[in-house]
């Protein structure tokens, strides 16, 4: 006759018969939804169609690319009466920014001769203060 252990044992063994049954159903479902019933299709032919999508996608817009480039490098040249005065705006505009930033480093250059020069007054006052000072004291020693 069978113990309590051998009819618990082959309780754990009948559940566990159960839940490799049902995890085995799991992964036929899970591999039908990946891979689809006939292998084809499910998530992987949608994926892979995305990417067929994808790839003619980016082919329609390197296409497109090149055709504004070449509109823009060769036909708007010559169909377009304002390219030409926008160009010459542009260069313009280009020359205006260059003088002011010439400008404004001869100003730099201009404060720093000033301020060199009123270091200079400064000392030569300084100088001809002392000078006289000294002459007066000279002159009221004697």
């Amino acid at each position: 006759m069978p113990t309590n252990e051998d009819l618990e044992q082959q309780r754990d063994i009948g559940k566990a018969f159960r839940e490799i049954s049902d995890l085995r159903g799991d992964v036929k479902e899970l591999r039908t939804t990946i891979v689809g019933i006939d292998g084809r299709n499910g998530l992987r032919g949608e994926l892979w169609a995305f990417m067929e999508e994808s790839r003619q996608h980016m082919a329609k817009l390197a296409e497109s690319e090149q055709r504004f480039r070449h509109y823009l490098d060769v036909e708007r040249k010559e169909t377009c009466h304002g390219a030409e005065l926008l160009q010459e705006y542009k260069e313009e505009q280009d020359r205006i920014i260059k003088d002011n930033q010439e400008r404004r480093r001869h100003t730099d250059t201009l404060v720093m001769e000033l301020e060199k020069q009123k270091i200079a007054t400064r000392g030569i006052m300084i100088a001809a203060t002392i000078t006289a000072v000294a002459s007066l004291v000279t002159a009221f020693l004697k």
